[in-house]
């Protein structure tokens, strides 16, 4: 909905770039909050790394995620081995399904936590393709992740990511109906100490997607055939900016500005009606204050205010067709308010349990809540 990704962005821990909570060693992490009345909005990793000796470890880890897609889980185990800053290891999601245990390769460099390059290569179904029952891969699908981070002097930071989809074909001998996917994403984060109390942090994100289906054979059931072809191309932009300072009592401000753009695709050759453009371009300033209460709590006020513009065109449409407009577009403002309350636990790691209720303020309405947790062990 028109909310959907300012509530993704104002359930994320803040300042987002400037705090940098990411596990490094053991530990969970992770975000749960409501975004509708039947939908939650989850994003978790859970890492658990056990050294076996000098040179070999062993590592399971838990992640559950979306995109624009659907949603994801990974569970992953497997042991590496290590030579002076050099590692490598082999881990697999492992499930009851044979056809669907997907491998993974990764190979690293690392001489500090700002200071490594790590490169996966994933494999989906490689082991026991063969045994797919409804659908076998044609093309094999791949996928290579990079990532690094770098220190080139002590008040820079430097982080970036690179996620290749290779092309893959998936094809169903049952239906005739063979799809195509391939995709990329990039992006690239700057995180600059300006003396002793301010920061500044940039990020810049970019993603592209296309999926392609038809049908080799028009099979005799006309319901099979009613889009025996079907093409969608995304593109997809983010733009992130924060500024901050520490006072001397302690407290923290911030404040931030994000830019989101978004544009579809979706093409039904078969049938034209079907055919819908979509654009959505969404800018949101946010800004917060943290400071200490008493004891272990903390509190965290935030507020966002974002502007979007979405447009939906469907040029084959009926003009006089009731249920779908030719053209729709829909231009606002939304706002919410989150009294952040943080509970610090584990001092020494710096460990956080966060609670969060939301408040909109385009109108009085309760916005949902949402639980952060951020625990290394």
């Amino acid at each position: 909905n028109t909310e959907s990704f300012l509530h993704r962005l104002s359930f994320e821990a803040q300042p987002r770039l400037l705090q940098q909570r990411r596990l490094t060693g053991n530990g969970i992490e992770g975000t749960a909050g409501s975004t509708r009345g039947s939908e939650l909005y989850v994003r978790s990793h859970l890492r658990l790394h056990a050294d076996l000796n000098e040179r070999w470890f062993a590592e399971a880890s838990h992640r559950r995620s979306e995109d624009f897609d659907g949603r994801y889980d990974t569970l992953l185990t497997g042991a590496g081995v290590r030579h002076h800053k050099w590692q490598a290891a082999l881990l697999a999601d492992v499930e009851g399904a044979k056809e669907n245990i997907d491998m993974h390769l990764r190979l690293g460099w690392q001489a500090s936590d700002d200071q490594l390059l790590r490169l996966s290569i994933v494999g989906s179904d490689v082991p026991f393709n063969d045994k797919q029952s409804s659908a076998t891969y044609d093309r094999q699908p791949y996928t290579a992740h990079l990532y690094g981070a770098m220190q080139p002097w002590e008040a820079l930071q430097v982080r970036g990511f690179l996620n290749l989809n290779m092309p893959m074909r998936l094809d169903h001998p049952d239906s005739g109906m063979r799809s195509e996917d391939e995709g990329i994403a990039a992006g690239i984060s700057a995180h600059l100490s300006l003396g002793d109390q301010w920061h500044m942090a940039m990020s810049l994100e970019g993603r592209y997607r296309l999926r392609h289906s038809w049908l080799d054979d028009i099979p005799d059931d006309p319901m099979d055939t009613q889009f025996p072809e079907q093409r969608l191309r995304r593109n997809n932009l983010v733009a992130k900016g924060e500024v901050g300072t520490q006072h001397h009592d302690g407290s923290q401000s911030w404040m931030g500005m994000r830019a989101f753009y978004l544009k579809e695709t979706d093409r039904r050759p078969s049938d034209d009606s079907g055919a819908e453009h979509i654009n959505r371009r969404e800018y949101t300033i946010y800004a917060g204050h943290r400071r200490h209460i008493h004891g272990h709590w903390h509190a965290a006020p935030s507020i966002f205010l974002a502007r979007h513009d979405i447009e939906i065109d469907r040029p084959h449409v009926d003009p006089d067709d009731d249920d779908r407009e030719v053209y729709e577009r829909d231009v606002g403002f939304y706002g919410k308010f989150s009294p952040t309350l943080e509970y610090r636990v584990l001092a020494d790691r710096q460990g956080v349990i966060s609670l969060i209720p939301h408040f909109r303020l385009h109108r009085a309405a309760f916005g949902g809540g949402n639980v952060q947790v951020f625990l290394p062990f």
